[in-house]
C-alpha cells in the first residue's frame, strides 16, 4: 500500500466513507479488529440506528454506556420488554445525534423512562399506544425545540381530556402530525381549524376522528388557503366533507382516505388533486365506485405511482362484494393504463367485471408494475398459450379473485410465474378458485 493510500485510511471521514459501502454486517463486525480507529467508525455504523435492547442490557458501566449512546441516531423501545426498564435505571445519558424515538409504552412509569431520552436534536417521537399526558407533551415544548414528527397513539377507545391545542400552538417546529386516538367533538373542530392554518404543515394524520360537511365548510369559509402546504393526509372523512377540501389540497402527493359514509363521488373529488403520486381509498359498505371516476383520476393526475381501491368491510361470504365498481370493465382498465404507463401499484378491491384481458392491458401498457390486486373472473388459458417475454417482468405481488378452474393450483402458479419471473412463494385465501395470491419471497 503505498503512503499516501496509508495515510489516508487513518483519516476518520475516510474510514467512515468505505465502511458506509459495506452491507454486511459481517464485515462491519471484522473492521472492529483492524484497529481502533476502524473499531470506532464500524461501531458508529452497527449502533446508529436502533440497537437491539439487548446489547444495552449486557452492558453494566454506565461510561461504556455513554460511549455506545453518543453514536445512536434512532432508537426503537418496547417497554414491554423489561431490559429498556434495567437500562433507564442506570440513569440519564446525553445522546447527541439522536433524532428518533419509536416507542411502545403501556403505563405511566414507562413514560418516565421515556422522558430520560428526549433531546434538543430530537427530530421525531413516535409513541405508540401509550397513555399521553400533559406532562409529556410540556417536555417535548420545552427540550425538544427541533421536534419535526410527533405521533401520539393512546391506547384503543382512549381520549385526549386535556388542551391539547395549547401545547401544539408552542411546537412551531412540528410539520408532520399523527393523533391517533379520540379527540372531544369541540377540541376536534378547534383542533381542525389550527391544523389548517399552520403555516408548515407537510404531512396530517388523523385515525380517531372524522372530517365532517359541516365543519370542514367553517374551516373554508373562515380560512383563505387552508392545509396550504400539506403534501400527505391520511384521514376519517365524510365523502361530501372530502369534496369540499379536496379543493385546497393542489400540493397534496399522498392521499390515504377512509370513508364513513356511501359516497358516490369522491373520485371525481380527488382528481382536483392533481399532484397525487400515490391514492389509497376505503369505500364504505354500500358505495358506488363509477369508472368515471377512476378515470378523472388516471386524466389529471399524471404523477400517478399508485392506486389503490378497497371495500373497508372486505368480501362477504358468498365472494360478492356489496361495493359496486361493476362500471369498472377491461376497457376501462385499458384507458386507464394508457393514461398512466408509469404506475407501479394498482389494487381494485371492490366488485369489479374484470377478466384476463384486464391484466394483458395492465401489463402491455405498464411495465413498471410491482403489485397487482383484480377482482372478477380470471381464465388463464390465454396466458398459458403465450410464449413471448414475460408480462411483468418487475411484479413482485399478484392477487386474482375468481380464477378459473381450467388448471389444477400448480399449472396456475406456473403459468403466473412464466408471466411474473419475480414472483416466488404461494399464498392462498379461501381456496384457489375463491382468491389466488402469489408474492416474492
Amino acid at each position: 500500500m503505498s503512503s499516501a493510500c496509508s495515510q489516508a485510511v487513518r483519516l476518520p471521514e475516510i474510514v467512515a466513507a468505505i465502511l458506509e459501502h459495506l452491507d454486511d454486517k459481517k464485515a462491519l463486525f471484522a473492521a472492529l479488529q483492524v484497529n481502533r480507529l476502524w473499531s470506532d467508525e464500524a461501531t458508529t455504523l452497527l449502533w446508529l440506528v436502533d440497537p437491539p435492547h439487548w446489547a444495552f442490557s449486557n452492558i453494566k458501566d454506565a461510561e461504556r454506556l455513554q460511549y455506545y449512546a453518543k453514536k445512536i441516531s434512532s432508537l426503537g423501545m418496547n417497554f414491554f420488554d423489561h431490559d429498556w426498564k434495567e437500562f433507564g435505571a442506570l440513569g440519564p445519558l446525553w445522546f447527541p445525534r439522536l433524532t428518533k424515538i419509536s416507542t411502545e409504552t403501556y403505563k405511566y412509569a414507562d413514560e418516565q423512562t421515556l422522558l430520560q431520552y428526549l433531546q434538543p436534536s430530537l427530530q421525531t417521537l413516535k409513541s405508540f399506544r401509550g397513555p399521553i399526558s400533559e406532562e409529556l407533551l410540556l417536555h417535548l415544548q420545552t427540550r425538544c425545540p427541533a421536534l419535526q414528527e410527533l405521533l401520539l397513539s393512546g391506547p384503543w377507545g382512549s381520549t385526549i381530556s386535556f388542551d391539547l391545542l395549547r401545547y401544539l400552538k408552542k411546537m412551531p417546529s412540528l410539520t408532520r402530525i399523527h393523533l391517533d386516538v379520540g379527540l372531544e367533538d369541540v377540541m376536534f373542530e378547534e383542533l381542525c381549524f389550527h391544523l389548517a392554518s399552520r403555516e408548515n404543515l407537510l404531512s396530517l394524520i388523523l385515525w380517531d376522528s372524522s372530517f365532517t360537511q359541516d365543519q370542514t365548510i367553517k374551516i373554508c369559509a373562515a380560512i383563505a388557503d387552508p392545509y396550504r402546504k400539506l403534501t400527505n393526509l391520511s384521514c376519517f372523512s365524510e365523502g361530501r366533507a372530502f369534496k369540499v377540501l379536496s379543493r385546497h389540497l393542489c400540493n397534496l402527493k399522498s392521499l390515504r382516505l377512509r370513508l364513513v359514509d356511501a359516497f358516490d363521488n369522491v373520485l371525481f373529488a380527488i382528481s382536483s388533486c392533481i399532484n397525487l403520486a400515490k391514492i389509497d381509498v376505503w369505500f364504505k359498505k354500500g358505495s358506488n365506485v363509477p369508472a368515471e371516476g377512476l378515470l378523472s383520476i388516471a386524466k389529471k393526475c399524471p404523477h400517478l405511482r399508485v392506486l389503490n381501491l378497497y371495500q373497508t368491510k372486505g368480501i362477504t361470504v358468498d365472494g360478492r362484494s356489496t361495493t359496486n365498481g361493476r362500471s369498472i370493465t377491461d376497457d376501462i382498465i385499458k384507458q386507464v393504463a394508457t393514461l398512466l404507463p408509469a404506475i407501479t401499484e394498482f389494487r381494485i378491491g371492490i366488485e369489479a367485471d374484470l377478466s384476463v384481458t384486464a391484466l394483458q392491458y395492465l401489463g402491455d401498457l405498464c411495465t413498471r408494475l410491482t403489485t397487482i390486486f383484480l377482482t372478477g373472473i380470471f381464465d388463464l388459458e390465454h396466458l398459458s398459450r403465450t410464449t413471448s417475454a414475460p408480462l411483468f417482468p418487475h411484479l413482485s405481488y399478484i392477487k386474482l379473485e375468481k380464477v378459473s378452474e381450467n388448471f389444477s393450483l400448480e399449472e396456475t402458479i406456473f403459468i403466473l410465474r412464466q408471466q411474473a419471473p419475480q414472483l416466488r412463494k404461494f399464498k392462498g385465501s379461501g381456496g384457489q378458485r375463491w382468491c389466488l395470491m402469489l408474492e416474492k419471497e
